[in-house]
């Protein structure tokens, strides 16, 4: 079932975070560490009421943050988007438990944020993912998500690939 999350599931939250940080990391990708994401970060989403989790039997297997608020990167000239932001939605800090990934969490999360989205009269959903993250990327692609170009954060080494989906 997924769900609005609460401040009552941030510990939860925090701990699938930090293990598949430390799967990413043991994987090559520095694309999470430490400092991204923290519980801070999970804190504002609930917040803003923009923070949503996947729950099974009672513990959180997954979340995602779905909202319209895009990094000022995604304006790069690299990026061939085909729809104005002023019509897209987004989504950030997806994470799956890694006892629970290849289940279909991250795409039933995904397509919940679609739903949300394409039932709000948006017409696409724009995400970036780390270009050494090839598992988001094969997913995107799974899911009919376009490569819309490259992007460049100023705190990471490697390059980001802006992915679109009309709804």
């Amino acid at each position: 079932m997924i769900r609005e999350a609460t401040f009552d599931d941030l510990a939860q939250i925090e701990e699938i975070a930090i293990r598949a940080t430390k799967i990413m990391n043991s994987e090559g990708s520095d694309q999470w560490d430490k400092s991204y994401p923290t519980i801070t970060h999970f804190h504002s989403d609930i917040k803003a009421g923009s923070l949503f989790v996947y729950e099974n039997e009672g513990h959180i297997i997954g979340a995602i943050a779905i909202d319209r608020s895009f990094a000022p990167e995604y304006k790069s000239s690299t990026l061939r988007w085909e729809t104005k932001q002023e019509s897209s939605g987004t989504f950030h800090r997806l994470v799956v438990d890694p006892l629970a990934q290849k289940g279909g969490i991250a795409k039933a999360l995904i397509l919940f944020a679609e739903q949300l989205f394409k039932s709000a009269g948006l017409l696409s959903l724009q995400v970036d993912t780390y270009s050494l993250n090839k598992k988001a990327q094969r997913l995107f692609e799974k899911l009919g998500y376009v490569n819309v170009g490259t992007l460049q954060f100023e705190n990471k080494k490697m390059s980001f690939y802006g992915f679109e989906k009309k709804l």
